[in-house]
């Protein structure tokens, strides 16, 4: 799960810098098709590492709940 969450991290921070360039080149009066293009494949990659965060919850939930009681007993 610390794995997981590092890495949300990281691609949130990754998202926010993207996002600060973004609005940099903007101001400028650069094109942002690509700097448009690399934050919206952050935020999708960001969206799909908390969906496979939550995931993992779901089954440390489950293993927790119908494992866990059963080896308690058998020990």
């Amino acid at each position: 799960m610390t794995k997981a969450e590092f890495d949300i991290e990281q691609g949130r921070r990754r998202l926010r810098k993207q996002q600060d360039l973004l609005e940099r080149l903007q101001r400028a009066g650069h094109d942002t098709r690509q700097a448009e293009h690399l934050a919206g494949s952050l935020e999708r990659t960001l969206v799909e590492w908390e969906r496979h965060r939550g995931l993992i919850e779901q089954r440390i939930d489950y293993l927790e709940r119908h494992v866990a009681p059963h080896e308690s007993r058998a020990g």
